[in-house]
C-alpha cells in the first residue's frame, strides 16, 4: 500500500504494555498527518508485503543501541539478496553493485536507509525497493531518565552527590548526615530513581512514563522513516533535524512546516518515479528471508 509506513510488530514490541503500543502507533500516526492517506501499521512479519511501494517505510523496534548497526547490516544484505532473488523470477539477472543508496550512518539509537530506483534490464523497467530503518528502546527510555532526571545523567548526579558529601578543593564536604538533611539529596534520589527504570522493562515504569517514552519512540520511528523518503536532514529544525531531541523540549516535538512540505514533494515524487516501471521487484519474496 502506498503512503505507508509499517512498525514491525515482532516478539520484542509485540510484548511491550499495550499502553505504550497504543500511544506509539497514535502517536506516530499524528506525526504524519500532514501526508493525506498516510497509514501507520503495526505489522506482524508473517504479514508483511511481499513487494514494497516507493513511499512505503519500514521501521523495527529494536532493545539497545548497539542492536542498530547490526540490524541495519543483516537488513541490507537481505533485502539485496531477495531482489536478486525477485529479479531472477522475472527472468533478468539484477546487477545491485551499481546502486546509489542512502547508507544511513547510525544517529543516536536509530538508522534510516534506503534505495528505491527504476532500473533498465534490456526492454524492462525494473521498481527496486530496498528500504528500512531502526528505532532503539534504550535511547528513548534515557532520554525520557535524563529529562525526569533534571537534565542529569546517572554519572553527574553520582559526582554531584559525592562532592556534597566529601568536599571539592573549594568547598568543604557535608558528610553524610549532612547532605542526607539537604533537599539536594532527595532531588539526586529521584534522578537516580528515573535513571534506575532504564534497566527495567517498561511494563514496571509508571503509567505516566510509560506515555512519555511512547511518544518519544514515535518521534524516533518518524524520523528513521523520514530518512527513507528524503536522505539529509532538515536544516530548519523540527523533528527531521539532526540530533532531534526526541522528549522535553517542544522545538522537535514534530516535523517543520518547510520539513512538511519536502516531504509531501518527495512522497509525490516517488509515485511518479515507481509509474514508469514495468516490473515490480519484491524485497520480501514468499519463502525467502524475511529482511527485518
Amino acid at each position: 500500500m502506498a503512503n505507508t509506513l509499517y512498525i514491525v510488530d515482532d516478539d520484542l514490541f509485540s510484548r511491550q504494555p499495550q499502553l505504550v503500543r497504543d500511544t506509539t502507533l497514535a502517536e506516530t500516526q499524528n506525526l504524519f498527518a500532514f501526508v493525506s492517506g498516510f497509514k501507520v501499521i503495526l505489522q506482524q512479519p508473517s504479514k508483511f508485503p511481499t513487494r514494497f511501494d516507493f513511499t512505503d517505510s519500514v521501521v523495527k523496534v529494536v532493545e539497545s543501541d548497539g542492536d542498530v548497526g547490526a540490524f541495519h547490516n543483516q537488513s541490507v544484505r537481505t533485502q539485496t539478496a531477495n531482489l536478486a532473488h525477485s529479479a531472477q523470477q522475472n527472468g533478468v539477472t539484477l546487477n545491485t553493485g551499481t546502486q546509489k543508496r542512502n547508507a544511513g550512518v547510525p544517529e543516536r539509537g536509530g538508522i534510516g536507509f534506503q534505495s528505491k530506483d527504476i532500473l533498465t534490464a534490456g526492454s524492462q523497467k525494473l521498481a527496486f525497493v530496498l528500504t528500512g530503518g531502526a528505532a532503539s528502546l534504550e535511547t528513548v527510555k534515557e532520554a525520557v531518565a535524563e529529562f525526569n532526571a533534571g537534565g542529569r545523567s546517572r554519572n553527574e548526579i553520582l559526582a554531584d552527590k559525592k562532592n556534597a558529601i566529601e568536599g571539592t578543593r573549594t568547598r568543604k564536604g557535608l558528610g553524610l548526615a549532612g547532605y542526607y538533611g539537604r533537599h539536594q539529596a532527595l532531588v539526586d534520589i529521584r534522578g537516580l530513581t528515573a535513571w534506575d527504570l532504564v534497566e527495567k522493562p517498561l511494563s514496571d515504569w509508571p503509567k505516566d512514563d510509560q506515555i512519555s517514552v511512547a511518544t518519544a519512540l514515535a518521534r524516533l520511528i518518524a524520523h528513521e522513516a523520514r530518512h527513507q523518503y528524503i536522505a539529509p536532514h532538515y536544516n530548519g529544525g523540527g523533528l527531521g533535524a539532526s540530533e532531534a531531541s526526541l522528549w522535553g523540549d517542544k522545538n522537535f516535538a514534530a516535523f517543520d512546516k518547510g520539513d512538511q512540505k519536502e516531504v509531501s514533494v518527495a512522497l509525490a515524487n516517488f509515485t511518479k518515479l515507481q509509474k514508469t516501471a514495468t516490473i515490480h521487484l519484491e524485497t520480501n519474496p514468499t519463502n525467502q528471508p524475511f529482511p527485518y
